[in-house]
C-alpha cells in the first residue's frame, strides 16, 4: 500500500502596512493599492510601456512629432533632439526649459520614421485645373518646396498616427516664429467638418501652409477631396429697515460710525477671518431677509446687530463658517457656492445679470434686482483675502522681458466734471495701496448705504489720486503745455493709428463724425477730411471719444507667459507716458520691452530721466543706426546676440543690473504686427527677428490674445461705474493670472518632476524643492504610525539595530536625543564623528560585585 502524499504547508506571509494610510494589505496587493489610491493619475512616468507616441519627421535635424498629452486625440507638437554633429539641440515647442519634459523623454522609445512623400508638380497642376487654387498659390508652393530641398528637409510630412477623423500634416516654415519655433507648422484637416486649421492664420483664412497640406493630401489621399470646394475665405472680411425706536440705535450707522464699521469689516472680516468678540444683546434689524442660492430662495429670516458697550461699534453678521455672505442684512444674502459660481461665470465671459436671469427662470422665483445682486458679489470679492501678487512663477518677480499694449475697448463712462483738479504741488507720485483700499471700502460700504436708507457712501472713489510716493501717475500732464521736441512725432503717429481705426468704422459712423465739416463724399474723402481736422487737439479728442469711449482704455504690461504684471486705467487717450509711468515704478526695469510705438516710448522716457536715460545703449535699438546696420537689417542679415537672456552675465556686471540677467542694457522692440507702422527707417533696428535668442521663442502677440478674451466682457463691464469697472477688471485679471500659473506652469512642472515639491526661489521663480526635505517631512510626521520601521542597520553579523518613527521623532520635535539613536544614524550613514552635547543618563547599574 502506497504512502499517502504528504502536504507541505506554506508559512503565511505577514501583511504589509501601507505607508500612506496605515492599512494592512497582502504583500501582493500593496503595489496595486498604492497605485489606485495614492498615485496622482494625471502624473504618469515615462517608461517603455507608458510613453507618448512619436514619429521622426526630419532625421537630419532630429525633429520629431510627439503626441501632446496622454489623453485626448492625437494632437502632435514638434520636438527636437539632436545629439550628433557639432551643435546639439534639445528643444520642445511646449517652451519648458527648466526640465526635460515628458515629450522629450518619450523620444527614448521612438523607433518610427515618417514616410517620405515626393510631391509632384503634375499633381499641383491638376489642383489648379480643378479650381482648388490659382496659379499664384502654385508658384508659392513650388517656391517653398525649393527652399525645403535647399535645406535638405522634407517640405511636408503626414504625422497622423491614431486618428481617423483628422489628418495632421507637418509643413516646413523657413522663418522661425512663435508658432514655428522649430521651423515646422502642423496643419490639421478635419474630415467630418471639412475644414482646415493652421496656427499661422485665422480660421477660414488661407495661408501657404494650408495649400501645401492640401497638395500633400491630394497626392496621397485624393479621395478626401470632395466636389464641394473648401469653405475657407480667400479675402478679408472681417431694504434696510430701521431699528425700533425704543432701542435708541440707528442702523445702518451714519457718518463717522459708518466709516468705522466699514473699516472694521474690511480689516477684520476677510474670508477666512479668525477672532471672537463678546458683545451686547442682539437687536433686530429685519425679519424679512432672504438667502439666494443655486437651488432656491429662502425667505422670512431675521438678521440682528450687536453694539459694543465700550466703543459703540456696531457689529453685524459677517461670518463665513455657515457658508453665507451677508451683503445688506436683509434683501441679499448669498451662499458661498453661488458666489464661486459667479466668479467662474465671469471667467467664462458671462455677465452676472445673465446668470441670475437663467437662475430666475430655472427656479421660477423672483430674485432681487440685478444691480443689487452684482453689488453683493463685488462685496464678496472685496471681503475675500486675495493676494494680488501679479507675478509669474516662470519669469519671477522681475521679468527681463515684457510685452506692453492697450485694451482700447475696455472703457468706462465718466463725466468730466467728476474729475477733481490736481493740486499745484502734485508731482505724480501716488499711493497705489491706499487707492485700491479705497476702492474695496466703497464696495463694502454699498451694503450699508442702499438707496432706501438715503445715505451717502463716504468711501466713493473719484477718478483722482492722492499724493504719496509709491508709483507714478503723470496722466494729468497730458493736457498741459507744448510737447518737447523729442516727442514731437508722438501726435502724428497717434493720428495715424486713429485713422486706421476710422477705416474699420462703417460709412454711416464716419459720416456722423463729419457733420460739423462736410458729410459728403466717399469714405476715403471723409477720413482724409477728419485727418485734417484732427490736427486740432480738441477735434482729435472728440474723434477719440467717439471711437474708443469716454476713458482711455486699459494699459497693461505682461510677461511672455501671459501673466499680467502692471495695470493702469487711463482717463485720457493712451500714450507712451502711461507705459513710462509703470516701467519707472518698477524696482527693476526689464531689459527688453516690446511695444507698438517703441520710438515714442524711448524719447519720452529718456527725456523724463535725462541724468540717467533708462533705454541704453543706442536709444533702445539693437545696433547703432548706421547705414550699414540699417541695410543689413533690411537684408535680414543683422544678428544681435543677447546671451544674458539664456545665461546670466556673471562677469563685469554693474550694480544697477537686472537681478536675473545681470545686464544693465535696456532695449525697446516693436511687436510683430506693428513693425511696418513706423516711417523712420531706424526703427528697423528694433525688430525681434534680429535677436537669435528671441526669434521664434517670443510670442509678441500675447497681450493682443489676452485683450481678445477681455473684449468678450465689454458688453457688461463698460456699462459699470468707474469704481465698479476697475474693481471687477482687477479681480478678473487676478483670477486669470492664478489660472495661468496653476494650470499652465505649476501643473506642467509637476508632470515632469514627480514626487518633488515645487517652491519659489528668492526671485519668485518656481523651482524643484529639495527631495530630502520631502523625505524628512514623511519620517518626522507625528500623525503617522510611530511603530513603522524607518532604518534597519547591520553593524556586525550578529548585531542589528532597527529604528522606528518613535525613535527618530526626537530629532525634529525639540526632544531629548537618545544616544543609541545618534550612534545608529552615524554608523548607518558612514559618519565617523561623535555627537557633542549629548547627555547620557545612567538608568541601570551593573550588579554589585
Amino acid at each position: 500500500m502506497d504512502n499517502p502524499p504528504c502536504r507541505v504547508s506554506r508559512a503565511k506571509l505577514p501583511n504589509v502596512l501601507c505607508p500612506h494610510c496605515n492599512v494592512q494589505f497582502q504583500r501582493k496587493n500593496i503595489k496595486k493599492h498604492i497605485y489606485r489610491q495614492h498615485t496622482d493619475k494625471a502624473v504618469r512616468d515615462i517608461t517603455a510601456n507608458s510613453h507618448l507616441d512619436a514619429v521622426c519627421i526630419d532625421e537630419k535635424n532630429g525633429i520629431y512629432a510627439v503626441k501632446k498629452s496622454f489623453l485626448g486625440p492625437f494632437m502632435p507638437l514638434h520636438v527636437q533632439k539632436k545629439t550628433w554633429g557639432k551643435e546639439h539641440q534639445i528643444k520642445c515647442e511646449s517652451g519648458l526649459k527648466t526640465f526635460l519634459c515628458h515629450h522629450v523623454r518619450s523620444l527614448d522609445y521612438c523607433s518610427a520614421n515618417a514616410t517620405d512623400t515626393v510631391l509632384s508638380e503634375e499633381t499641383l497642376t491638376d489642383m489648379v485645373e480643378n479650381k482648388w487654387f490659382g496659379e499664384n498659390r502654385k508658384r508659392q508652393c513650388l517656391q517653398l518646396q525649393s527652399q525645403a530641398a535647399t535645406a535638405s528637409v522634407p517640405v511636408s510630412v503626414n504625422v497622423t498616427l491614431k486618428s481617423e477623423l483628422k489628418r495632421y500634416i507637418s509643413v516646413y516654415e523657413p522663418n522661425v516664429s512663435y508658432y514655428s519655433r522649430l521651423g515646422r507648422v502642423v496643419v490639421i484637416y478635419n474630415k467630418t467638418m471639412n475644414n482646415w486649421h493652421c496656427p499661422s492664420s485665422e480660421p477660414r483664412m488661407s495661408c501657404i501652409h494650408k495649400y501645401v497640406a492640401k497638395w500633400h493630401l491630394f497626392e496621397t489621399q485624393r479621395h478626401l477631396f470632395r466636389k464641394v470646394r473648401s469653405t475657407e475665405r480667400t479675402s478679408e472680411t472681417t431694504e434696510h429697515e430701521l431699528l425700533s425706536e425704543n432701542t435708541g440705535i440707528t442702523y445702518p450707522p451714519e457718518d463717522d460710525r459708518l466709516k468705522k464699521m466699514v473699516s472694521y469689516i474690511y480689516s477684520s472680516k476677510k474670508y477666512p477671518c479668525p477672532g471672537n468678540i463678546v458683545l451686547g444683546p442682539q437687536v433686530l434689524i429685519t425679519s424679512q431677509a432672504q438667502i439666494v442660492s443655486l437651488t432656491g430662495v429662502l425667505k422670512g429670516l431675521s438678521t440682528y446687530c450687536k453694539e459694543c458697550g465700550q466703543c459703540g461699534m456696531l457689529y453685524r453678521y459677517q461670518e463665513y463658517k455657515d457658508g453665507l455672505h451677508n451683503f445688506d442684512d436683509g434683501v441679499t444674502i448669498l451662499t458661498f457656492n453661488l458666489c464661486m459660481f459667479l466668479r467662474n461665470s465671469l471667467q467664462a465671459h458671462t455677465a452676472v445679470g445673465r446668470v441670475f436671469d437663467a437662475l430666475e427662470e430655472t427656479l421660477k422665483t423672483a430674485l432681487p434686482s440685478r444691480d443689487q445682486l452684482l453689488h453683493a458679489y463685488l462685496h464678496f470679492e472685496a471681503l475675500t483675502a486675495h493676494e494680488y501678487k501679479y507675478s509669474c512663477v516662470n519669469c519671477g518677480n522681475f521679468p527681463p522681458l515684457v510685452v506692453m499694449d492697450l485694451h482700447k475697448k475696455g472703457v468706462f463712462s465718466m463725466p468730466f466734471s467728476d474729475i477733481e483738479p490736481v493740486p499745484e504741488d502734485f508731482t505724480g507720485e501716488v499711493n497705489v495701496e491706499d487707492f485700491w483700499d479705497s476702492v474695496s471700502l466703497e464696495m463694502i460700504a454699498r451694503g450699508l448705504t442702499s438707496s432706501k436708507c438715503n445715505r451717502k457712501n463716504p468711501f466713493t472713489v473719484h477718478p483722482s489720486t492722492r499724493r504719496s510716493n509709491t508709483v507714478l501717475n503723470t496722466e494729468f500732464l497730458k493736457a498741459q503745455g507744448p510737447r518737447n521736441s523729442a516727442e514731437a512725432d508722438d501726435i502724428n503717429i497717434t493720428e495715424d493709428r486713429l485713422s486706421n481705426e476710422l477705416m474699420n468704422l462703417k460709412v454711416d459712423a464716419v459720416r456722423t463724425l463729419c457733420k460739423e465739416c462736410d458729410p459728403c463724399g466717399s469714405k476715403i474723402d471723409l477720413i482724409l477730411r477728419l485727418r485734417t481736422e484732427m490736427q486740432n487737439r480738441q477735434a482729435y479728442d472728440k474723434v477719440f471719444q467717439k471711437i474708443w469711449g469716454a476713458s482711455g482704455g486699459l494699459a497693461a504690461i505682461m510677461c511672455p507667459c501671459g501673466v499680467l504684471y502692471s495695470l493702469k486705467f487711463n482717463i485720457r487717450a493712451e500714450g507712451p507716458r502711461d507705459f513710462a509711468d509703470m516701467l519707472l515704478s518698477w524696482k527693476h526695469m526689464p531689459n527688453i520691452s516690446v511695444y507698438d510705438f517703441a520710438r515714442g516710448l524711448v524719447n519720452h522716457t529718456n527725456v523724463r530721466v535725462p541724468e540717467n536715460p533708462p533705454f541704453q545703449p543706442n536709444e533702445g535699438r539693437l545696433a547703432p543706426p548706421t547705414p550699414e546696420n540699417i541695410q543689413a537689417a533690411k537684408n535680414r542679415t543683422l544678428k544681435t546676440h543677447l546671451p544674458w537672456l539664456l545665461e546670466p552675465n556673471t562677469e563685469n556686471f554693474e550694480h544697477d543690473s537686472h537681478p536675473v540677467t545681470k545686464s544693465s542694457q535696456h532695449y525697446v522692440l516693436c511687436d510683430k504686427l506693428h513693425e511696418g507702422n513706423s516711417k523712420d527707417e531706424k526703427d528697423i533696428l528694433r525688430r525681434i527677428e534680429h535677436v537669435p535668442e528671441l526669434a521664434g521663442q517670443l510670442n509678441s502677440q500675447v497681450a493682443e490674445q489676452f485683450f481678445a478674451k477681455m473684449r468678450k466682457n465689454n458688453y457688461f463691464i463698460n456699462n459699470m461705474s468707474p469704481s465698479a469697472h476697475i474693481f471687477l477688471v482687477r479681480n478678473i485679471v487676478h483670477h486669470h493670472n492664478g489660472w495661468r500659473e496653476e494650470r499652465q506652469t505649476i501643473e506642467k512642472m509637476k508632470r515632469n518632476v514627480r514626487n518633488v515639491s515645487i517652491t519659489l526661489d528668492t526671485l519668485g521663480k518656481a523651482v524643484a524643492g529639495n527631495i530630502s526635505i520631502t523625505v524628512l517631512k514623511y519620517v518626522l510626521d507625528p500623525k503617522r504610525n510611530p511603530d513603522e520601521t524607518i532604518i534597519r542597520a547591520q553593524f556586525t553579523k550578529v548585531q542589528q539595530v532597527t529604528l522606528q518613527r518613535r525613535d527618530l521623532l526626537t530629532l525634529g520635535l525639540a526632544r531629548e536625543l537618545e544616544a543609541t539613536v545618534s550612534t545608529t544614524l552615524t554608523s548607518y550613514l558612514g559618519i565617523a564623528h561623535c555627537f557633542c552635547l549629548v547627555f547620557i543618563f545612567c538608568l541601570f547599574y551593573a550588579p554589585y560585585g
